[in-house]
């Protein structure tokens, strides 16, 4: 229980006789240890303000300025036009497809070239259609064909999956291209 709820005046007598022997010896370590900090401090005070001839509130801020302009140029915003943002996803689309021919995943090239679609009627809404696209589908096309025709001749097997979306790709390319001409 604390001293405070006690109602015996003696303990409370000893026990503030103990503290004022402890405080005591606090005090003294307290008042050498703080007069050598201030030494210290009066030290570094004084080289700091000669580097830089700020004092007070001044010497915090030093730098702000260069900060301030930083973070000016992060947050700038760049404005693209509707039609730009489009022909940057359909570059997007295409990029994917392309690293999905470098390690022969149809299952992956099946997926973007619906995406790709997709993004067409939104890119080509009244407008010609980008040679971008054109060159892709012409590619998928020769791709796809090249594929096939290895199948054939190897007797090695793709996986069940990839051999899923070749056979996707095949249809669905010979179903754009029918929809093209």
């Amino acid at each position: 229980m604390s001293r405070f709820f006690t109602a015996d005046s003696s303990s409370e007598s000893e026990s503030s006789g103990e503290e004022e022997l402890y405080s005591g010896d606090e005090q003294v370590e307290d008042e050498e240890e703080s007069s050598s900090e201030e030494e210290d401090e009066d030290d570094s005070d004084s080289d700091s303000d000669e580097d830089d001839g700020k004092k007070g509130i001044n010497k915090f801020l030093k730098g702000g300025d260069s900060d301030d302009s930083d973070s000016d140029e992060e947050t700038t915003k760049v404005v693209k036009s509707a039609k730009s943002k489009r022909l940057e996803e359909l570059d997007n689309v295409i990029g994917a497809i392309g690293n999905a021919k470098k390690i022969g995943d149809w299952k992956v090239i099946s997926d973007e070239f619906d995406k790709l679609n997709r993004q067409i009627t939104k890119v080509a809404a009244g407008q010609k259609v980008p040679k971008q696209y054109i060159k892709e589908i012409a590619d998928l096309e020769d791709l796809t064909n090249e594929t096939l025709a290895k199948q054939k001749v190897t007797p090695k097997k793709m996986n069940a999956t990839n051999a899923r979306g070749l056979n996707a790709m095949k249809q669905k390319i010979k179903k754009n291209n029918r929809l093209c001409r």
